[in-house]
């Protein structure tokens, strides 16, 4: 057995393991792999020494993230595959510890990941992170097409004085990504942790969105014949209702015009995509705290929906490689405290022990082993969440019931409370 990153002419057989395991479209695969993926960025488990006994491997993608407001390095855990013939073995296990090891090793103190199982990696050590709402939103037929008619009918291109563009396929200049990243930047600044998206970034999710059959909604306002964007909606349409994957606004009047124009239902009639069962049904992943939810279900809510409901789910998780690496990045709220803290790791033995927690230099955690006895003993997952802003409801599953939170005294829990407040969180990238 060995683990170790791949080389180039190893990736053909990544591909295969890929497509073996997951229902994603060839051609996105193929454009995945092609522009995105780096030998050295794919961890992967031989049984020998030979390419042909790859039985599982697991992406490790680049990325930049904010946490408590502060910028770390992290990876993006993709795509952990295992040959059918070769599961229950251990095998995804051992492959994600030594992975974790080895961004230790290179500075990398924080990965990120869609759970395919919530309670398989929390019990490994991954903690919540963020959490969004799902929003089901039905509309009345309309008896004009309101704002609807101000839409162009042709992707890409826009009328004069048009309020909402519409894009619909995908191409290598892709004009509207530095206008998706103009207003995402600004709609994001809200958010203490979220994933930081560069250009390359929207080059994936929107290949993948259109592939899917999906289309952008891009709004703006003109000045100076300069037309400069204030929101955008991923919008996939499906038989039973529309998705809407992310809305983003700059304004909260910029936010409520998107929706104001979905739940006209006037698309373009040159835009099949857009035919429907319902046309008037929606699904909508928003933030778990996101004002444009809020200002829908408010006693002076407009009146654009007849129907709406809620409901909150966690979503992305996150897991720390390197303990003392990263508690000593985050910033300190600037109030004196001192706490001794018991960790438990079921994966990195490096991370459990008992640790003294108190404000460093240069405004950022001081961390340091001790051989004092704990004032506070929690799990890695639990301990994840609770350091960038999320922590667990009773009813979610944490670690194990040996590892969850305890405290010698309710002060002590008062007090980490205020060390580490709560947060609002943002993630909703899928790769």
């Amino acid at each position: 057995m060995a683990i170790r990153t791949l080389y180039a002419w190893e990736l053909d057989t990544a591909k295969e393991i890929w497509l073996s395991c997951f229902d994603d479209q060839p051609a996105f695969v193929d454009w995945y792999f092609a522009h995105r993926v780096k030998p050295h960025e794919v961890m992967g488990y031989f049984q020998d020494a030979t390419e042909e006994s790859l039985l599982a491997n697991l992406h490790m993608a680049p990325y930049q993230l904010r946490l408590r407001n502060t910028v770390f390095s992290s990876a993006y855990l993709i795509a952990l595959a295992t040959r059918p013939e070769y599961r229950r073995r251990g095998i995804a296990k051992e492959l994600l510890s030594y992975t974790l090891t080895h961004l230790a090793g290179k500075g990398i103190y924080f990965t990120i990941l869609l759970p395919f199982d919530l309670k398989f990696y929390t019990r490994l050590g991954w903690g919540i992170i963020s959490r969004r709402q799902t929003v089901k939103l039905k509309s009345s037929p309309p008896d004009h097409q309101g704002d609807g008619a101000r839409a162009s009918s042709t992707p890409a291109q826009r009328h004069q004085g048009a309020e909402i563009r519409r894009f619909d396929s995908f191409t290598n200049v892709a004009p509207e990504i530095p206008q998706l990243q103009t207003v995402y930047e600004k709609w994001a600044d809200r958010f203490a942790g979220l994933l930081l998206r560069q250009p390359r970034d929207w080059s994936g999710l929107l290949f993948d969105h259109y592939l899917d059959g999906g289309e952008v909604l891009l709004s703006g306002t003109s000045s100076n014949g300069q037309a400069e964007p204030t929101g955008y909606a991923l919008v996939l349409p499906t038989p039973e209702a529309t998705t809407i994957r992310e809305i983003a606004y700059t304004t909260l009047e910029a936010g409520e015009k998107i929706l104001r124009y979905l739940s006209a239902g006037q698309y373009p009639d040159t835009c099949r995509r857009f035919t429907r069962a319902e046309p008037s049904s929606f699904i909508w992943t928003a933030p778990g705290d996101d004002p444009l939810v809020d200002a829908l279900t408010g006693k002076v809510a407009p009146k654009i929906f007849t129907e709406l409901n809620l409901e909150k789910s966690p979503y992305m998780l996150g897991r720390i490689t390197d303990l003392a690496g990263f508690i000593r990045q985050l910033p300190h709220p600037g109030l004196p405290f001192q706490l001794r803290l018991e960790v438990h790791d079921p994966l990195l033995p490096q991370n459990c022990g008992v640790f003294e927690l108190y404000p460093g230099e240069n405004g950022r955690f001081g961390f340091a082993p001790s051989s004092g006895p704990p004032e506070i003993s929690c799990g890695i997952s639990f301990l994840t969440g609770l350091l960038v802003g999320e922590t667990p409801t009773p009813t979610e599953p944490v670690d194990p019931p040996t590892s969850r939170l305890r405290v010698r005294e309710k002060k002590y829990l008062s007090l980490l409370r205020k060390v580490f407040p709560q947060t609002a969180n943002y993630f909703n990238d899928y790769f």
